[in-house]
């Protein structure tokens, strides 16, 4: 997945489905499905990282763990 990810020279999704037995679609999907998690993780982190911020600037006495 990483490679494929990275878009490494001479990795494509047919040829990791071949190596793996599985279907290049599947990968695609895989890969597609991956990269939607990660950006809702990112978005979400970095809402909570601005929540936190504002948290603290409300109240400087108070520190997370």
């Amino acid at each position: 997945m990483r490679a494929a990810r990275n878009g490494e020279s001479g990795v494509t999704p047919e040829r990791i489905a071949a190596d793996f037995g599985g279907h290049p679609i599947t990968l695609s999907n895989w890969l597609r499905r991956a990269n939607t998690d990660e950006s809702a993780g990112s978005a979400t982190a970095a809402g909570e990282s601005a929540e936190l911020r504002e948290a603290r600037k409300a109240h400087p006495g108070i520190h997370g763990p």
